[in-house]
């Protein structure tokens, strides 16, 4: 690639304020950089479907992944990515609407430089994506495919029902942030990166899990 990928933490927070609406703080992201927020939400009853992301001085936010887990066959937690790109960039907090009231929701905002500029919203950054989720494990593993070229990257998001730290990174992989619900029901959403990595993986104890692991593309 012509240069290489750079990640950059735009915002990490938590609201457990039990509401449909959260707002993250505000954000200025740059033009032609992909941008990309990691969402995991709570809900008593059974896990919400995926929320809506807006804001951030972006047009539009598409999904890329979600997961659901804990426990896995009645799941309670959605974790969910969503990308954004553009070639004027604004600024604001992101606006995280929930289709009900859920009980902590949790964020990490990521800005990457140096990945493909193609497609729309990023289309052309986000390669492939793979997700999974365990009960009562001490940790979890994704397995993307070959990746496209030696300078992409894999970039891998883990959730657990812990209210505190408690997500290790894969070896090798570097920490982008860590943000813990601090209250019961408790949830715990980490997120990582690796240069020309397939396996995305996480450890913890005896814990419940979700796991999402994606290729980012790095320029031409």
């Amino acid at each position: 690639p012509s240069g290489a990928i750079t990640q950059t933490v735009l915002a990490i927070g938590n609201d457990p304020t039990n509401q449909k609406t959260c707002t993250t703080a505000t954000i200025t992201p740059a033009s032609n950089a992909l941008i990309t927020i990691a969402v995991l939400g709570h809900n008593s009853t059974s896990a919400p479907p995926s929320p809506v992301v807006s804001g951030g001085g972006m047009t539009l936010w598409a999904e890329v992944a979600s997961v659901t887990f804990d426990g896995v066959a009645t799941p309670h937690k959605r974790m969910t990515i969503f990308r954004a790109m553009s070639s004027a960039a604004g600024s604001g907090p992101v606006t995280i609407t929930w289709n009900a009231s859920v009980s902590n929701c949790q964020w990490i905002l990521s800005q990457w430089t140096g990945v493909d500029p193609g497609g729309v919203n990023g289309a052309g950054a986000v390669v492939q994506a793979v997700s999974g989720s365990i009960d009562a494990s001490n940790g979890l593993a994704l397995t993307l495919a070959p990746l496209g070229a030696a300078g992409n990257v894999a970039y891998g998001v883990f959730g657990t029902n812990s209210k505190v730290v408690a997500i290790t990174p894969g070896a090798g992989f570097t920490k982008i942030g860590e943000s813990p619900s601090g209250e019961s029901p408790g949830a715990d959403l980490l997120a990582e990166w690796l240069v020309n990595q397939m396996v995305v993986n996480a450890t913890w104890t005896a814990l419940n899990g979700g796991g999402l692991g994606v290729e980012i593309k790095a320029a031409p």
